[in-house]
């Protein structure tokens, strides 16, 4: 072969490979692209999952705001907007055949805003006139099993239950939405479900894991008309302000151990009835620390390296936001008379109302902790709050001017470790 069919020779088969690699390259681009798609909704789909059995063993055992913590399982992991969950918490119970729900005691709650893409499809799944795909049919043919493999009525029969349906919209992260086998892929979902444990059987020294830093005192009264009249004209936020009416279960001047859902108390802080511990004592004191425990859904159990100021607990290696007792470094969940540090520098609002505005534009019911009264304790010179009890609230409004909060009672809560 001369030196030019040698050179034409040559050049085609590299035309050749050219080609090839043309035709095989984006059937390569779009394997790799579909496995990094698919392992990203796999390691999804095992948070979520994991989340949900989380918040239904802690519903199982008596707890309240499922909700967080099913997303405090999440919260260093995935985007906690709310428009991107939905979450249903169950209540239900089996009837003595083991075989249907009695409707009548089949509750359904939702936490977020309906955005999801299947939130449509999963509330007609979840709802008592469901007769088609219903998840009703799927927890009755789950709880008829045991772990042994056996199949029977009978070990269903009478259950109570408790379930969580957790479902979270995640965006693709390689633009992969408009691929029809990726296309119904956008709303992750996860379900737990457990059996409801009796009273006598709950473990009330278990601590919390979901628990913003407001303490109030537990020696105070609801708010009067005539009070109500005065802070009206004092409210910052929100706008337009609630009327005094528009509390309808509202009832004025009680205690707060006799209070019940709707009764709304003024929490004023230059009375010290409210004050703001942070969650240990290594980290800096102020409004930056706060507004970051304030933010939803709490940082109690965030034990990451932010890089923030201040001096390491023994025990670890940097500081970090999440709740240590002052004096056991070793307790890192919050129970009732645990000492809770005191963040010392908060003398007035205007440094985390943007947190009080998300709070209430969101109308988010929160745990907050009630103390027996807000004076400071000392444990070798480090103050401390010891709280007595924990309370579900709903923030309806504050005021700069007059630096109080006005909160709306809930239900006392009973899973944070009570004596």
């Amino acid at each position: 072969m001369n030196k030019k069919n040698r050179c034409q020779s040559t050049s085609s088969k590299k035309g050749q490979s050219l080609v090839e690699l043309a035709l095989v390259l984006p059937i390569l681009l779009v394997l790799i692209a579909g496995t990094v798609e698919v392992s990203n909704l796999l390691i999804t789909k095992n948070r979520i999952e994991t989340a949900a059995r989380a918040a239904a063993r802690f519903a199982s055992d008596g707890g309240d705001d499922v909700h967080i913590i099913a997303l405090n399982s999440v919260t260093q992991t995935l985007d906690l907007s709310e428009g991107v969950w939905d979450i249903f918490t169950i209540h239900g119970r089996i009837n003595n055949q083991g075989t249907s729900f009695d409707n009548t005691g089949w509750e359904v709650e939702h936490y977020g805003l309906g955005q999801t893409r299947v939130y449509t499809e999963v509330l007609n799944r979840l709802s008592a006139a469901c007769t088609t795909d219903c998840l009703q049919d799927e927890m009755i043919a789950e709880l008829q099993g045991n772990r042994n493999g056996a199949q029977s009525q009978i070990l269903a029969a009478d259950l109570e239950i408790v379930g969580v349906y957790v479902i979270h919209d995640i965006n693709s992260i390689l633009g992969l939405n408009a691929l029809p086998g990726l296309a119904d892929y956008n709303s992750v979902q996860g379900f737990g479900v457990m059996r409801r444990a009796s009273l006598s059987n709950v473990n009330q020294t278990n601590g919390c894991t979901a628990v913003f830093p407001l303490a109030v005192s537990n020696g105070i009264r609801s708010i009067t008309e005539a009070e109500y009249t005065t802070a009206y004209n004092n409210m910052t936020y929100p706008v337009p302000r609630p009327l005094y009416t528009s509390f309808t279960q509202h009832r004025p001047n009680i205690d707060l151990a006799s209070a019940t859902e709707g009764t709304v108390f003024l929490y004023d802080l230059d009375s010290l009835q409210v004050v703001f511990p942070k969650w240990n004592a290594g980290i800096t004191s102020g409004n930056t620390t706060l507004s970051n425990s304030l933010a939803w859904p709490s940082n109690i159990s965030d034990y990451t390296n932010h890089n923030d100021a201040g001096v390491p607990i023994p025990g670890l290696a940097f500081v970090v936001r999440g709740f240590v007792e002052v004096g056991d470094n070793t307790d890192r969940s919050i129970h009732i008379s645990d000492r809770v540090a005191v963040n010392g520098e908060i003398g007035n609002l205007n440094g985390i109302t943007g947190a009080l505005q998300n709070h209430i534009t969101n109308k988010r019911t929160l745990r907050l902790l009630v103390l027996s009264n807000t004076a400071e304790q000392y444990l070798n010179g480090v103050p401390f709050y010891q709280p007595t009890g924990f309370a579900i609230y709903r923030i309806s409004g504050y005021s700069l001017t007059n630096n109080w909060i006005l909160l709306e009672f809930i239900r006392w809560d009973h899973s944070c470790g009570q004596s």
